[in-house]
């Protein structure tokens, strides 16, 4: 769960969401104010199965988000914790149903994961492969720059775009981190990518043979 402000939302999420079958990984955007690091800090010592990622910055439209959800799951599987999905949330987000009933969801829908997804060139401006065709630079003192040379994905990959948000089965979990590991290609790649966190996991996923659980 990627914060950077409002910790009062963000813990009541945390609690209205809190079961004997949920863990929350929490990551504070390196660049948020000191008192939101020390307000989620202080949360660990009261609020039961929650923990901290190490903070990263998330900078608009750049690689952040991406390694906050490769971080969650590495730390997942290299404890070799026992989970079925991995949903990944925002501190702006909130339920609109009781645990019970999402727990179910997920209880009923085994080796299934959800996101949404798209062939590119797709819905988004210039059908999306400026997104990836071209270098994009962000950073601390350019916060957006698009260069003109065009590039392609490494490995023969078809792109996919999609939202954000994703609840990944546990062999999903692992395709990606093994996938990441093993060839870290596409990562590097999508480091001048715009938005590469509505990109990044579309792609991995649906060139896999896991595409058709998603």
């Amino acid at each position: 769960m990627p914060v950077h402000t409002n910790p009062t939302q963000v813990l009541r999420l945390v609690r209205r969401l809190q079961s004997d079958s949920a863990t929350f990984f929490v990551h504070v955007d390196a660049r948020a104010h000191p008192s939101m690091h020390r307000a989620m800090e202080q949360a660990t010592c009261t609020l039961k199965r929650m923990e901290l990622l190490d903070s990263l910055p998330c900078r608009w439209g750049g690689i952040g988000l991406v390694l906050v959800g490769l971080q969650a799951i590495e730390r997942l599987l290299r404890r070799d914790a026992t989970f079925d999905h991995l949903v990944y949330l925002t501190g702006q987000d909130y339920p609109l149903a009781p645990v019970s009933e999402i727990e179910s969801f997920f209880a009923s829908a085994p080796g299934r994961s959800f996101m949404s997804f798209f062939d590119l060139p797709g819905d988004w401006s210039e059908g999306g492969l400026a997104r990836i065709e071209r270098w994009h630079l962000i950073g601390p003192v350019a916060l957006h720059l698009r260069l003109p040379w065009r590039r392609r994905l490494p490995g023969g990959l078809k792109p996919y775009g999609g939202g954000a948000h994703w609840a990944l089965a546990r062999p999903a979990a692992e395709y990606v981190y093994e996938f990441t590991r093993r060839d870290p290609r596409l990562l590097r790649f999508c480091r001048h990518a715009l938005h590469p966190d509505e990109l990044y996991f579309q792609t991995v996923l649906l060139n896999s043979p896991l595409a058709n659980t998603v």
